[in-house]
């Protein structure tokens, strides 16, 4: 490896992690440290985003827990995959876990890539699960309806009196396709 960069991402509402990743990356040898201060866990990470720009081929990226270098599995693929294309390797100290480890470093990036293909099949099974299961209690999955029936009744009396789908709309609060759609 050329260089050993760090990154350390913390919330607004975890600033006294941010002094444990920093002495553990400088403990590393990291000898630059890129740090995020986000509102949530899905927000942008744009120092993130300048520490993969800055990476160079052989180069390790250093991170103290997946945790703080991405907020979902999707996102944490996404991202090895970007270092990994950069040549460059990934490290979390905490799950020591090393992308450019010889021996196991393409099987941690295949294991993201398959916990992420699990994860989607276990939402689809439980989404699916859910919907039979109201299905036998007698409710329809997916969004209510935008319009009621009598909501529908009073856009066809409005229509029949000679009122535009867009006042109509207006009217009702919903939008000029939810009404074409219902009026159709």
């Amino acid at each position: 490896m050329t260089r050993m960069l760090g990154y350390a991402r913390i919330t607004s509402l975890d600033r006294s992690r941010l002094a444990l990743q920093h002495d553990a990356l400088a403990a590393a040898g990291c000898e630059r440290i890129f740090t995020d201060t986000t509102p949530s866990a899905g927000a942008p990470q744009p120092q993130l985003t300048a520490a993969i720009a800055t990476l160079e081929p052989k180069d390790l990226l250093v991170v103290w827990s997946l945790d703080r270098l991405a907020h979902s599995l999707t996102h944490l693929l996404r991202t090895a995959t970007r270092i990994t294309g950069a040549g460059a390797g990934l490290w979390s100290i905490t799950e020591d876990l090393n992308t450019a480890d010889p021996d196991t470093g393409n099987q941690i990036v295949k294991l993201f890539n398959d916990l992420m293909v699990c994860q989607r099949v276990l939402t689809r099974e439980n989404t699916l699960a859910g919907l039979a299961d109201a299905r036998r209690r007698g409710g329809v999955g997916g969004r209510p309806p935008a319009l009621t029936d009598t909501a529908v009744a009073q856009a066809r009396t409005m229509k029949a009196h000679g009122a535009t789908v867009t006042e109509i709309a207006e009217v009702l609060g919903v939008a000029r396709s939810t009404v074409y759609r219902r009026l159709a």
